[in-house]
């Protein structure tokens, strides 16, 4: 896996057909999102159901819907404190909080009993317990403990399924990670030991390609599957020699390449090597060359030797210092490296032992051995390859790369007195280019600005070459520790930084007990977001780890375009193709009893899941009848907006949805201040004040009224009484106004003569006032901050941040709220200037 650099032919010079063998992993994801959008909140039951719709009975379909979509709440009802914090494609849970249940862990961690815990637990990942065994136990600098387990199929290794137990005192309180069992898997395979080897020989681009003889057989989830696959062992070198380590997962039933891993990572016992410049030939080994210098000893005659010495010793001492880590493996093993590789040779690797640094040809790079962050970039392969693991292809790849150049900046850093300056989120700048002072390999700070690394996310990050998508998560992690906005402008989010040490700790805490090795960029956003709230961070820096991965746009996928239904009024005469996905939505508000959507009607079979919010967090009820009449009644109901998916089993058509709720009692608390037309330049005529009721109820207005106060001194110039009106229904309107304003049939009105000048000019402010409280307020401009209120006293009608506009005095002005009866209680959020408005309608 290499540093790689930045020429195009240097760049590509790592493992060849990246891009080209990692499509078929890219083909899967993009699939998958497709998928996604049809069957959300399913999983994989839903494809099997509806297949089962294509060839069994209506009854056996029923059945197979009953048994696989009452599973999902059953399996959350056994941990009842849990919250799911992020689903997968397939809406499968991938991270989950809360007290998941406790733990006794024996003295000795391997005769933990683990098996009561994970049957509660596994089953919400759609694991199985019985395929989870643990690889991993680990205590960190908080007491906390974390778990790792890993899954075997058929007895056989699945690579890249994990999943991580979190512990505090006894209580689980976190899991995550993937490892499903109920994914079809082959137990034999389709295609002979011998064409896979030759698949695998032939899809390497290395020179002098040597395959080993032995494939043991894995599982690898792809294609919505457990593809069992030959683990084939291929060796070789590059064009530019760096050498070829990979192992090539070969699908057992096509002979088609599933996965590329590489080996070779490009980027206190120190012992350091030189090859002296020999090239590497077939069945002539250089590495690790002859020992030139060892722990403790005295300088070398070789300043290459010494300046990596003392490099490789910052590196272990950024480690040891910062986060009480014994070399990369925690456990002291030797810092192998060797310089002086190769003939001109302008990279540096990791390959799964020991380092090894080329000594550049003097134009694009002087000796890579020489650059601080290289070093600490190629040690941290090895952290990462004893901790997560993440897989060196696809967006997890991205992650492993970040991660090198990440901590490479870091120790730099803190071998130069923990200070920053520009240099340090710049990749390779001791060495990369002598002739050109400032250049670097990559720029962690400005990712673009080496005209090909990614500084935003986007679905095809997964296809891009690992060093160029890595600058998603440099730039993330850039700004957690700077603080900013993102440098090109593609997304307005100001992140507060937290500083370098801060950031560094929640990714090295992700790294080493969240990520697992199959990661993507969501999953580190929600592992890094999960370090700092497991580090005791507060609330406003755990805020900041979100707001930096939501800068370089790493966010849920949108919710899909959904018809709007209003409360208790069916929707009549739908229909949809089989497989069909159909989207509603449904806003419901605080204090609603009785939450319950039906179908009903019509023809076909047809499946409704109902969801709270998007991206949803779990079914919020499980549907019950059959065919097209079905019934799903929300048990613990939320304020907001309910997704209801209408699948179709079979074609249907004909049929009817309705979702309905008994509101809440409302009250004069839920009225609003909704538009105003506060100045036709000299005249009164067309003036007005509107007032409406979004609540689910009536509204009396017995004891309310409307206050105008002067901004000059806070004093009331008109209170207008809004009793003669006697109550605003659901959703009804009150323009308070001018007798020649006109409003539409069901709206109501008070009228106020032009005489009384009802809006003053300039900076004035109103006050809708029931008894003895303000209800909504609104500073025109902002200005009426100590209004006199008879009866109320002295209170500020600017509301958060104040809505400013222009001096109004000779300008027409209208207002209202976007959306129409919004209410954040903050008028720059709410208002707007409004060009054309109808009184007495929705804006």
């Amino acid at each position: 896996m290499a540093l790689e650099t930045r020429s195009s032919a240097l760049r590509r010079g790592g493992h060849g057909n990246h891009a080209s063998i990692e499509h078929g992993s890219t083909d899967t994801k993009e699939t998958a999102l497709t998928r996604n959008k049809l069957i959300r909140g399913l999983g994989l039951a839903t494809v099997i159901l509806a297949a089962a719709a294509c060839q069994g009975t209506d009854a056996e379909v029923d059945d197979l819907r009953d048994r696989h979509s009452s599973d999902i709440p059953a399996h959350l009802a056994a941990l009842p404190d849990a919250e799911v914090v992020q689903l997968d494609d397939d809406a499968i849970p991938r991270f989950v909080t809360g007290n998941l249940g406790r733990l006794a862990t024996a003295a000795h961690v391997e005769k933990t009993d683990f098996g009561a815990v994970l049957s509660d637990i596994a089953p919400v990942f759609r694991a199985d317990a019985s395929e989870l065994s643990l690889r991993r136990a680990r205590i960190d600098e908080q007491g906390d403990q974390h778990f790792r387990f890993s899954q075997t199929k058929n007895g056989l290794p699945v690579i890249g399924a994990e999943l991580v137990l979190h512990v505090r005192d006894g209580v689980i309180i976190a899991a995550n990670g993937g490892a499903r069992s109920d994914l079809p898997a082959d137990e034999l395979p389709s295609i002979e030991l011998s064409d896979a080897l030759g698949a695998a020989r032939d899809s390497s681009e290395a020179a002098d390609v040597f395959v080993e003889d032995e494939a043991p057989l894995a599982y690898y989830a792809a294609r919505k599957r457990l593809a069992l696959v030959y683990r084939v062992e291929v060796r070789g070198r590059l064009e530019d020699g760096t050498p070829v380590r990979d192992t090539v997962l070969v699908d057992a039933a096509d002979g088609s390449i599933a996965l590329r891993i590489p080996h070779i990572h490009t980027a206190k016992n120190r012992q350091v090597y030189t090859a002296s410049n020999l090239p590497e030939l077939p069945g002539f080994p250089v590495l690790p060359g002859t020992l030139v210098r060892s722990e403790g000893q005295a300088a070398s005659s070789d300043t290459t030797v010494n300046v990596n010495y003392d490099w490789l010793g910052k590196t272990y001492d950024c480690y040891k210092n910062l986060f009480g880590r014994d070399s990369y493996n925690n456990a002291g093993a030797a810092l192998v490296s060797t310089v002086h590789y190769d003939i001109n040779y302008v990279n540096a690797y990791w390959d799964g032992t020991q380092m090894v640094f080329g000594d550049g040809d003097g134009v694009n790079s002087s000796s890579l051995a020489h650059s601080m962050d290289v070093t600490a970039h190629e040690l941290t392969h090895a952290v990462t390859g004893s901790e997560s693991n993440l897989t060196y292809s696809g967006e997890s790849g991205g992650l492993n790369e970040a991660m090198s150049d990440i901590f490479g900046a870091v120790c730099e850093w803190y071998r130069d007195g923990q200070v920053v300056n520009g240099k340090t989120w710049i990749v390779g700048d001791e060495v990369w280019t002598p002739a050109t002072p400032g250049d670097g390999l990559r720029y962690m700070a400005n990712p673009a600005q080496d005209g090909e690394s990614l500084d935003f996310y986007n679905s095809s990050a997964g296809s891009a070459d690992v060093h160029l998508s890595s600058g998603i998560a440099n730039l993330a992690f850039y700004l957690l520790s700077q603080g900013g906005t993102h440098p090109q402008g593609k997304s307005s989010v100001n992140v507060t930084g937290i500083g370098i040490l801060k950031a560094a700790r929640v990714f090295y805490k992700a790294n080493v007990d969240i990520l697992t090795s199959s990661a993507s960029f969501l999953d580190a956003k929600n592992a890094t977001v999960q370090a700092a709230t497991q580090l005791g961070f507060t609330q406003a820096e755990i805020d900041a780890v979100a707001k930096a991965w939501d800068a370089v746009g790493v966010v849920p996928p949108p919710p899909p375009p959904a018809t709007p239904l209003q409360n208790n009024v069916p929707l009549t005469n739908l229909s949809g193709n089989f497989e069909g996905a159909k989207y509603y939505t449904l806003d419901v508000p605080a204090g609603a009893t009785n939450l319950v959507f039906t179908t009903s009607g019509g023809t076909g079979n047809v499946f409704m899941d109902v969801q709270f919010g998007w991206p949803s967090l779990g079914q919020a009820c499980v549907p019950t009848g059959s065919g097209t009449s079905l019934t799903c009644t929300v048990s613990s109901i939320q304020a907001g907006t309910y997704y209801v998916m209408l699948l179709g089993f079979l074609p249907y058509s004909g049929v009817t949805l309705k979702g309905s709720f008994t509101a809440p009692a409302a009250t004069t608390a839920d009225l609003v201040i909704n538009e105003i037309d506060y100045d036709t330049v000299g005249t009164d005529s067309s003036e007005y004040v509107e007032i409406y009721n979004p609540a689910g109820g009536a509204v009396s207005l017995s004891g309310c009224a409307l206050v105008l106060v002067n901004g000059a001194n806070g004093a009331v110039y008109s209170t207008v009484d809004l009793s003669p009106a006697g109550s605003l229904a659901a959703g009804q309107y009150l323009v308070v106004g001018a007798s020649a304003v006109v409003v539409p049939a069901g709206a109501k009105r008070i009228n106020v003569p032009t005489s009384t000048n009802i809006l003053q000019n300039d900076t004035e402010g109103v006050a809708l006032v029931c008894g003895s409280s303000v209800v909504d307020k609104l500073s025109y401009e902002g200005n009426v901050t100590a209004a006199t209120i008879p009866g109320v006293g002295t209170v500020s009608l600017v509301e958060g941040t104040a809505f400013a506009t222009a001096d109004s005095n000779t300008l027409t002005r209208s207002l209202c709220r976007l959306p129409n009866g919004a209410d954040t209680d903050n008028a720059s959020v709410d208002w707007g200037t409004c060009s054309s408005l109808t009184p007495g309608a929705p804006n």
